[in-house]
C-alpha cells in the first residue's frame, strides 16, 4: 500500500508540473488551473483520508501563480474569474473526494460491525450471557450495547405477560404473596 501510494504521489507531482508548465506557457483568459482538477482526481485514491487537501493547496499555490506567470492576453477581469473558477474547481473536487471517501470508510465499518453481529455468537443456553471475542461472558444487552451502541429497555411479550401473571394469581390464590419482582429473581 506504502509503493502505491508513493507512486501515485510522484504521479501527482509530476502531473502538477506538467499543468504549471502548460498553464504558464498558455496566454491569460484559458482557465488552465482547472486542470489540476486531475490531479485531485488522482489523489483520492491515496490511503490518506485527507491527503487530497495538502494536493489541491499545491494545485491552488500553482493556480495563483499562473496568473502572475502567464503571458498576458486576455483582460484582468476575465483571467481573475477564470482563476476564481478554477480554484473553486479544484477545492469543490477535494472537499466531494474526502466526503465519498470518508462516506466509502463509513460503510466499510459498518459493514464490519454487521458481519461480527451475523458471525454465531455464543450464548450460554442456562443464563442467556452471551461470550465476547476476548472471552469474557457479559449480559446481551450490554454485549450489543459495547457493539452496536443500541440501548435496550425491558418489557413483556404479551405471552410471558399471560404466563407471568397467571402464576402470580395462582400463587396469591393459594396463600403466597409475590409479587412480579419474586417471579423473576425465581427465574434468573
Amino acid at each position: 500500500m506504502k509503493a502505491k501510494d508513493n507512486t501515485i504521489n510522484a504521479v501527482c507531482a509530476i502531473l502538477s508540473i506538467a499543468i504549471f508548465a502548460v498553464d504558464t506557457a498558455i496566454p491569460l483568459g484559458f482557465a488552465g488551473g482547472a486542470l489540476y482538477v486531475l490531479v485531485i482526481l488522482l489523489s483520492n485514491s491515496l490511503a490518506g483520508n485527507k491527503i487530497q487537501f495538502f494536493w489541491a493547496l499545491i494545485a491552488s499555490l500553482l493556480t495563483v501563480a499562473g496568473l502572475f506567470l502567464s503571458p498576458s492576453g486576455a483582460s484582468s477581469l476575465l483571467a481573475i474569474s477564470n482563476r476564481l473558477l478554477s480554484l473553486f474547481l479544484i477545492w469543490a473536487t477535494a472537499i466531494l473526494g474526502w466526503k465519498l471517501k470518508s462516506s466509502i470508510m463509513e460503510r466499510d465499518r459498518a459493514l464490519t460491525d454487521l458481519t461480527t453481529v451475523r458471525s454465531f455468537l455464543p450464548i450460554c443456553a442456562w443464563c442467556k450471557n452471551v461470550r465476547d471475542d476476548q472471552g469474557y461472558w457479559d449480559r446481551i444487552e450490554d454485549f450489543f450495547t459495547a457493539q452496536s451502541g443500541q440501548e435496550f429497555t425491558h418489557c413483556m411479550c404479551p405471552e410471558c405477560e399471560k404466563k407471568v401473571f397467571a402464576d402470580l394469581e395462582e400463587r396469591n390464590r393459594s396463600g403466597m404473596q409475590s409479587t412480579i419482582h419474586d417471579l423473576y429473581q425465581e427465574t434468573i
